[in-house]
């Protein structure tokens, strides 16, 4: 889960190739995880979040650098947290704002709309379901 905000990949793939002789291995997801306060990025700072790469853009990216990769996905549960209060801990750090700062009551708001407690009496975001997480697996340098 290290790839999702390394600006310069390409540096970071390269360091990990230059360090392993076997086979390289990355768990991502379809988005990153923190993508679960992206339903509260336009209330709390008036645009949309601009997403993260995931794990698409970097199968892509082992493609154009001519890697044979292996692939094996399944399906992760959605985020999930035990308290409203962890919950809104959680998505504050997401959304880069403390409490009672000065865009926490829209935050709030927001969050009144949106969080909702589950069967199982844990707490998650309205309308953001399960995850598909990719195992991906290349042997380092391009591919013979």
């Amino acid at each position: 889960h290290v790839s999702y905000d390394i600006e310069p990949i390409g540096d970071f793939l390269a360091a990990l190739e230059a360090h392993v002789r076997l086979r390289c291995v990355a768990l991502l997801m379809e988005r990153q995880p923190a993508s679960v306060a992206d339903p509260f990025w336009p209330a709390v700072h008036g645009e949309p979040r601009v997403p993260l790469p995931a794990a698409r853009e970097l199968l892509a990216l082992l493609l154009a650098l001519g890697r044979r990769i292996e692939v094996a996905t399944f399906d992760a549960p959605r985020r999930g947290w035990r308290s409203r209060e962890e919950a809104l801990e959680f998505l504050r750090r997401q959304l880069w704002i403390v409490p009672g700062g000065a865009k926490d009551a829209a935050f709030l708001a927001e969050a009144e709309r949106c969080l909702e407690p589950d069967d199982d009496g844990r707490w998650s975001v309205r309308g953001v379901g399960d995850h598909v997480a990719a195992l991906i697996s290349w042997r380092p340098g391009p591919a013979a």
